[in-house]
């Protein structure tokens, strides 16, 4: 489904009031040579209403004179997916047009010169990134166009009768939580064609098509006319809309199209009634490892099966405006496996492929009931697990490794009481490409680059000869259930090329060495334990010592010794390779940190707490760095409370050699308590507009000792995030007797004083967060949340530099001067207002467009 972003913040279908558009401009004209270049993002293919067809284009010259000939072109789809590639030549030359599937094997070939074309229509047996190569023949130069569309199929010839009909049973793909759609297009110039859709029983089938004077007719097997819809000579569209069986049926859509002209129809089937409302997910839990965080989780466990080749799970979630929100999916099994996430408004917000692990964050934009939806379009067993976590902000995949790039915490916020507002920050930080493998790498095209990780000379006694040879190590596994594979450049001939597998553990490994053309050079499956140096703990330990031929691209493939050498999700090992001759490179120190930024206004409170030990965490104000304390109860060892005394922006900055998990907790107007506080001697001080995160997880009370003047709103009272946990206030004066007690709010007398003591206690055997709130505590308080923030995700070419342009009419646009890139295939950008736009999305109530465009030189 193609999304766009409108005036709403939210993304929606395109087919809708408002039409807005992201879009990458720079089509890429002409051919990338060594770049596989994605064809994402996609535009609508058809102006029928209801319609997911999507196309993208492509145009260029080719030659084989040229110093890198030929052109790879890539696509993201789902199994069951329909695909459809037009192609077309034209000058002295030819060139072959060749769809591979995501392991690389032949589907369609085909050769084209001066004024040929021709068309490939696909299913896509299996979901993942497919390929299409362009490679010229001749010397000649040749000019080709070529375009691919998803959910598209093509009509038959010969299909003007019932029984003849054409058969509708592959495409169909989800378009809402209850809906699956697949678009046809004829081009037959037949006056009469027939189309055969079978449907279960409770299902209701929905057409529309657009073209002058066009009728559609709706029939049973009997040829009994049973609906009938035409469309004018203006072009109106034809529409049968939720036609329903109480059996399973075939129906025959037949179209007249008297004039003989090109049109569109699309098919709708939608599931029975009683699956219009799917079961909620049930009661989130709090996260007791994160103490004062108010994330919740809950897990979905489930089994598609349908012989039929269709099943789905729908599952609806309620949240609330500008709460984060994160899926973490997974699915094993062969068959493919798909989701899509509709808001509120069954606009759909993301769809995709679920793999061994899929992670999808995102923010809650309106309040209200979202739906998720885990469909198959296989008859294979598929079970699947959801785990959903809410007030959990992932860290995004922005490059966010200077001060310049700080990631702005700009939304996700969620308010406990009063101005106090929470977050979670949920990430990882330190080297990337130098230790750990990068998914996906399972073909030749996707191999990850070794050259750009750290090599040195550094001594180790995992790596033979380290003093001599450089070398570089990463660590592996299973990840997505393949196999992975690096790629490097030797210079020199006759170059020494050690692969050493060590700490594989359950892995039975093997390691393979291959050439530019994916031929084999070496391969081993077991070895001694005394191979290579230490690391080793047995014989399922793979080692190659081999001598390189010319010098060129090689890969490294490794992999599980069986099967098709797919690893497991548990498989895991550290693959060390070493390299005669190769240059010695240290990875750029910012890969090592990522920032964020934090924006305060005047007299606000800011905390920062981190569960981990080992990021290295710095804040600064205008570059001077602020103090971070220390905090022993809770296994929080850094923390920060800061009070703005202006409006102003702090940097968090987090540094590590290594990747290291982090959990940040970042809380707006409040504090946390004291650690050890269970006695009135040791109480904590609080005064009035003051507001404090507590958390009980014992029997021991919370003591504070509350401070008052004679002007202040004398109450106390108790805020908690989600399920609350029954807790009392208990009110002692200085003498420390019990003067009387509340559930959630009390106001004191003023016969007690000025000072006195407060007890939180829990009713219940469960922990326990909680807000404390003395008197009037920033009642008069910003709004934190922008009206809107939108996040815009691309499909690029990793680490090309790009820029954002964006526009309210579509005509005029502006350049934001920030330069962004990825290290990936994909790139996300995120509008929260300035200072990357003018105000934050939805303010001016107006649409607001997006484009990516590549800097000028």
């Amino acid at each position: 489904m193609f999304m766009t972003a409108n005036n709403s913040n939210q993304l929606t279908p395109f087919r809708g009031v408002s039409l807005s558009l992201i879009a990458l401009v720079c089509l890429l004209n002409g051919v990338a040579y060594s770049q596989v270049i994605p064809l994402e993002p996609f535009s609508p293919s058809s102006d029928v209403p209801l319609s997911n067809a999507l196309e993208s284009t492509r145009s260029g010259t080719l030659a084989s004179s040229a110093p890198n000939p030929g052109g790879v072109y890539s696509l993201e789809v789902i199994g069951g997916q329909a695909m459809l590639f037009d192609f077309e030549a034209s000058g002295l030359g030819r060139y072959r047009a060749r769809v591979e599937d995501p392991e690389g094997v032949i589907l369609q070939e085909r050769s084209f010169g001066d004024g040929e074309s021709d068309r490939v229509s696909l299913i896509a047996g299996k979901s993942g990134r497919y390929f299409v190569r362009l490679q010229p023949l001749t010397i000649e130069e040749v000019a080709f166009d070529f375009s691919a569309n998803l959910n598209l199929i093509l009509d038959e010839v010969g299909n003007e009768s019932i029984p003849n009909a054409q058969l509708i049973d592959q495409g169909l793909m989800p378009t809402g939580f209850h809906d699956r759609s697949i678009t046809l297009r004829s081009e037959s110039g037949e006056s009469i064609e027939v189309f055969q859709i079978d449907l279960g029983a409770g299902e209701s089938l929905s057409l529309a098509a657009e073209a002058q004077q066009l009728d559609i007719k709706l029939r049973n097997n009997l040829g009994e006319l049973l609906a009938a819809s035409s469309s004018g000579v203006n072009g109106l569209t034809a529409l049968i809309d939720g036609f329903f069986v109480t059996s399973n049926q075939s129906l025959f859509v037949e179209i007249l199209n008297p004039r003989m002209r090109d049109y569109d129809f699309v098919a709708t089937i939608s599931s029975p009634e009683d699956e219009l409302t799917p079961p909620s997910v049930g009661r989130l839990i709090a996260d007791e490892s994160r103490p004062f965080s108010n994330i919740q989780k809950a897990s979905l466990i489930g089994e598609l099966l349908n012989a039929e080749g269709f099943s789905r799970d729908s599952y609806q979630m309620t949240f609330k405006r500008n709460q984060a929100v994160s899926l973490i999916m997974s699915k094993s099994g062969g068959g493919p496996v798909s989701y899509l996430l509709e808001s509120p408004r069954r606009d759909p917000l993301r769809v995709g492929v679920v793999g061994e692990e899929t992670g999808l964050s995102f923010t809650a934009v309106e309040s209200g009931d979202y739906f998720l939806t885990i469909a198959t379009t296989d008859g294979a067993l598929a079970p699947y697990q959801v785990e959903l976590s809410t007030n959990v902000l992932m860290e995004p995949q922005v490059k966010n490794d200077s001060e310049a790039t700080a990631y702005p915490i700009a939304y996700g916020w969620t308010k406990v009481g009063g101005c106090s507002r929470l977050l979670t920050v949920s990430g990882q930080v330190g080297l990337g490409s130098d230790w750990f493998d990068l998914e996906p790498n399972n073909t030749l095209e996707e191999a990850q680059d070794l050259d750009v990780a750290e090599w040195s000379l550094e001594a180790s006694s995992d790596i033979l000869d380290s003093t001599i040879l450089p070398h570089t190590s990463m660590r592996g596994g299973g990840g997505d259930g393949s196999k992975d594979l690096y790629r490097f450049k030797s210079r020199v001939p006759n170059s020494r090329l050690i692969c050493d597998i060590d700490r594989s553990f359950s892995l039975d490994s093997f390691v393979r060495v291959r050439d530019s053309e994916g031929n084999l050079i070496a391969e081993n499956d077991d070895s001694e334990i005394s191979d290579g140096a230490r690391g080793s703990g047995s014989q399922n330990d793979s080692f190659i010592d081999v001598e390189l031929g010319n010098p060129g691209t090689y890969f490294i493939e490794v992999g599980r010794d069986g099967g098709d050498g797919a690893m497991g999700n548990n498989d895991r090992y550290e693959l060390h390779v070493s390299l005669a001759h190769h240059h010695l490179q240290a990875v750029p120190e910012s890969d090592q940190h990522d920032y964020y930024r934090v924006d305060l206004a005047k007299g606000e409170l800011f905390t920062l707490a981190c569960y981990q030990y080992d990021p290295l965490i710095e804040v600064f104000e205008n570059g001077n760095p602020l103090s971070i304390g220390f905090y022993s109860r809770f296994d929080l060892p850094q923390i920060l409370t800061y009070r703005a005394d202006s409006d102003t922006s702090l940097i968090v900055k987090l540094s590590n050699e290594l990747i290291v998990p982090y959990d940040l907790l970042m809380i707006l107007n409040a504090g946390l308590e004291d650690p050890f506080h269970s006695v009135p001697a040791a109480a904590m001080s609080v005064s009035a507009g003051e507001s404090t995160l507590g958390w009980v997880s014992d029997d021991l009370p919370d003591f504070y000792r509350i401070i008052f003047s004679d002007e202040d709103v004398r109450t106390v009272s108790i805020s908690q995030s989600g399920q609350p946990i029954p807790l009392n206030i208990e009110v002692y004066n200085l003498s420390q007797e019990l003067v009387m007690s509340s559930e959630s709010s009390v106001t004191i007398p003023g016969e007690l004083g000025n000072e006195f003591y407060i007890a939180v206690t829990r009713r219940a055997q469960l922990p326990a967060f909680y807000l404390l709130r003395i008197g009037d505590a920033a009642t008069d308080c910003r709004d934190v949340f922008p009206t809107g923030s939108f996040s815009v995700e691309w499909q690029v070419i990793p680490d090309q530099v790009y820029q954002v342009e964006f526009s309210s009419n579509l005509l005029d646009w502006t350049l934001i001067p920030e330069v962004i890139s990825s290290p990936n295939s994909t790139l996300q950008w995120v509008d929260a207002g300035p200072p990357r736009t003018d105000s934050a999305p939805g303010i001016e109530h107006a649409n607001r467009y997006y484009r990516l465009v590549v800097p000028e030189e």
